[in-house]
């Protein structure tokens, strides 16, 4: 990303992060090709200068990702 500050705290937390996911992507049954392929897509839009579109295609990724893994209960 070229800021310092971001890739440290990246740094610093990164296998959280990643034994978070793992845990959850297991736990979903949730395949890594599937969040591989999403990842491509809004790298792509984002090569395409599409932010708009990256950043819906993120904030679902992200907020549907939360939902069913950990963050709201079942019956949300």
């Amino acid at each position: 990303c070229g800021n310092n500050a971001i890739s440290k705290l990246y740094d610093k937390h990164q296998s959280v992060i990643v034994a978070t996911r793992l845990r959850n992507l297991r736990k979903e049954k949730i395949t890594k090709h599937v969040s591989f392929d999403q990842h491509k897509v809004i790298l792509e839009l984002l090569e395409d200068n599409d932010l708009d579109a990256a950043i819906k295609i993120l904030e679902g990724h992200i907020v549907n990702y939360a939902r069913e893994s950990f963050v709201e209960p079942a019956n949300l």
